[in-house]
């Protein structure tokens, strides 16, 4: 107060003893032109804090798609990297492995005992053709045999047999007429001669009956019937033979090839099995689900920097609960280190911006305020909103975790052209700013013959200038006081 006193005193000694202004000070004239000022603007924002370290818990199996719970840790609690936080029911599992352990060493003997086949086969399928080919050329050998040999001489044959049979008649017929009159010259028939002579009437018996029954049966028999008959069974034989011939040389290759394929069907099983048998005890080893990281136990997965699955992984978290594959059920967070996510609507883009200064509020301690700046905003029109703003915190404090809320005012500077005077013109007394108008003006020495005090209003303050937006008007000459030493 006493040298804001002293210096009213100097400009009083200056309006009484007129001196040149340069010397003890200057003046400045309000122009009619604009200045640049930047204007400060608070912009609250609804936010919440968000751990920069967090690493979402889920189970990509392999082959075990079934996750039953049979225990698993609460939510907010403190875990160490490879700690324990859900376990799986592996009864099913262990059950399964040791019956396809089982099945694994079947499959390895069926595929060895195919593949002995398929060396089996592969050795005898040309030795079984060309044997196949032999029998093929032996049935054309017997027929053309047949057809030479044979049937030009049926008609011949039979002719023959038939003399044949009328000659044994005719010699037989013979023999008893000339037994029968030498036994008839005797006086006395001996009991031997009578039983020659009987032998020798059954025999002409016989011969009488073979000889009609050639004439009336057999002879047209194997005329009619018999070779006809038999010319069919040989082409049909020759063509059986043709007909197995082809069988062999179409479907024994084929055969073998459906072996091969067999065999390459059954190792390629065998390995896809084995396979399948690694991702299930690979599946077996991840049935306790460890933390990926130390930090906090959350359920669910970060959204936005909220939970919105937590209530329902928590009923599924119970023991018999049933998990999904690929879903994040659990996250675990290091609470240390937070930054804010804070929703912007669109009418609070304007100035919005990496670096603008940011004091957050925890809604929970209101009496805490953290500083920081904005690190990041993320505008993406794909609607109305929200848009997105991340604080970066300065510091932070041990009570504040993921998920709680806050209110995140960012300080925007906007410019805009307003009237400004040198700040070292405006001076402030007993709570009223106010500037030396200078009144009356030497017009040839240019010394200020008389000032004024003239109250003023102020806006805002950049660098060495400051907005005056009551109080001037253009073309009014201000005093500027000198510095005191």
């Amino acid at each position: 107060m006493r040298s804001k006193r002293m210096v009213m005193a100097i400009m009083l000694v200056l309006v009484m003893s007129p001196m040149a202004p340069a010397a003890q000070g200057q003046t400045y004239t309000v122009e009619g032109d604009l200045h640049t000022i930047e204007v400060p603007i608070e912009r609250p924002l609804s936010g919440v804090f968000e751990a920069e370290e967090m690493a979402p818990v889920s189970r990509v199996p392999k082959e075990w798609q079934s996750m039953e719970v049979l225990m698993a840790v609460d939510a907010g609690t403190v875990v160490e990297k490879g700690a324990p936080l859900v376990t799986l029911v592996t009864d099913d599992l262990d059950e399964h492995i040791a019956k396809m352990t089982d099945d694994l060493v079947r499959a390895k003997v069926a595929m060895d005992k195919a593949r002995e086949e398929l060396r089996l086969l592969e050795k005898s399928t040309q030795s079984d053709l060309a044997w196949e080919r032999r029998v093929n050329r032996v049935a054309h050998e017997d027929f053309d045999h047949y057809m030479e040999r044979d049937f030009p001489y049926r008609e011949e044959e039979l002719r023959l047999n038939k003399w044949s049979t009328e000659l044994w008649r005719e010699s037989v017929l013979l023999e008893y007429d000339e037994l029968k009159r030498m036994y008839e010259a005797d006086d006395l028939i001996e009991t031997t001669e009578k039983l020659v002579l009987s032998q020798q009437e059954l025999r002409l018996a016989h011969s009488n009956l073979a000889n009609e029954r050639y004439e009336k049966f057999d002879y047209a028999w194997q005329q009619e019937a018999l070779w006809p008959r038999t010319m069919e069974q040989k082409r049909r034989d020759l063509l059986e033979a043709d007909n197995k011939l082809e069988r062999a040389e179409t479907l024994k290759p084929i055969e073998l090839q459906l072996k091969r394929l067999e065999v390459s069907r059954m190792t390629s099983d065998l390995d896809e099995n084995r396979r399948k048998l690694d991702d299930l005890r690979a599946d077996r080893a991840t049935m306790i689900i460890r933390a990926p990281q130390a930090g906090m136990v959350y359920y669910g997965e970060c959204v936005r920097g909220r939970w919105v699955s937590a209530a329902d992984v928590a009923n599924r978290l119970r023991p018999g609960g049933k998990l999904n594959a690929r879903e994040v059920f659990m996250t675990v967070v290091d609470p240390s280190a937070l930054f804010v996510r804070a929703d912007a609507e669109e009418k609070d883009l304007s100035g919005l911006r990496k670096g603008l200064d940011s004091k957050v509020v925890p809604t929970g301690y209101p009496s805490l305020t953290l500083e920081g700046a904005v690190r990041d905003v993320r505008i993406i029109p794909c609607g109305p909103g929200p848009y997105t703003v991340f604080v970066e915190l300065n510091d932070t404090n041990e009570a504040i975790l993921p998920g709680m809320t806050c209110r995140a005012t960012l300080t925007v500077h906007q410019t805009k052209e307003a009237v400004a005077v040198p700040a070292a013109a405006v001076s402030a007394d007993d709570g009223e700013t106010y500037v030396l108008l200078c009144k009356q003006i030497d017009e040839k020495t240019g010394r200020v013959i008389e000032m004024v005090r003239q109250a003023v209003e102020v806006g805002c303050r950049k660098d060495d200038t400051v907005e005056i937006t009551k109080g001037l008007s253009q073309g009014d000459v201000i005093w500027i006081a000198p510095a005191a030493e």
